[in-house]
């Protein structure tokens, strides 16, 4: 990845573009998608999440960013915007792929646990666990 900041926005344009799909996916799921969709969708949800992550924490990216960090010559907002994609990239460093894509799953599953109780008119039955349901 060449070391400017072109690369830097480029870069997180395709996070950007990936966690769009993730939203459109998601309203999909609470507008359209049929029940028996759900397990295909939280599958969908954990590879996106996943390689948004990967992208997210990819080392390359981290060098360019502390590349970028080093260079004096960037005006308030660029230099800030490089400031938080470190902080971001600590952060999510913090968090394991495989963590990444369980909890994409669980989501999807409280999601479909949460519809399933509101139909039902009480919330007595959603779920402590992703893997029970109502």
């Amino acid at each position: 990845m060449e070391k400017t900041y072109n690369s830097y926005k480029e870069h997180l344009q395709k996070i950007a573009h990936l966690n769009s799909a993730m939203a459109l996916l998601s309203w999909d799921q609470e507008i359209y998608m049929p029940k028996n969709g759900a397990g295909v969708r939280a599958l969908q949800f954990s590879t996106l999440s996943t390689i948004t992550h990967e992208m997210s924490t990819d080392p390359k990216f981290e060098k360019v960013v502390n590349h970028l960090l080093e260079k004096s010559s960037f005006g308030f907002k660029e230099k800030r915007n490089v400031e938080e994609s470190k902080y971001a990239i600590d952060s999510e460093k913090k968090l394991s792929s495989d963590f990444i894509k369980r909890s994409a799953i669980a989501r999807s599953a409280a999601f479909q646990s949460w519809e399933s109780a509101r139909k039902k008119g009480g919330f007595f039955c959603f779920p402590i666990r992703s893997t029970d349901y109502c």
